[in-house]
């Protein structure tokens, strides 16, 4: 449930930054590994989410910043972001 949860609010955040004008967002880690919810997991839905996004409305933002209060979700977080 926290996986549907999180994708629906970032989407939710992310169309409110496209209506409102806005140009960058930030989104903290928050549920990364707490509630015993995998932190790959949470990470990779909060990123792919973000991407899909992307995708789908170019030229609206300029910046997503993901905010890691983990030095261990930080480094996995950079990981995944140099998949592409």
């Amino acid at each position: 449930m926290l996986s549907l949860n999180t994708l629906r609010y970032n989407k939710k955040a992310l169309d409110l930054c496209k209506k409102e004008g806005l140009k960058s967002i930030a989104f903290p880690n928050i549920s990364c590994g707490v509630y015993r919810f995998p932190i790959k997991i949470a990470c990779r839905i909060s990123l792919e989410t973000a991407r899909f996004w992307v995708e789908n409305n170019p030229n609206v933002l300029d910046e997503i910043v993901f905010v890691c209060f983990d030095p261990k979700i930080k480094k996995y977080m950079d990981s995944l972001l140099r998949e592409e």
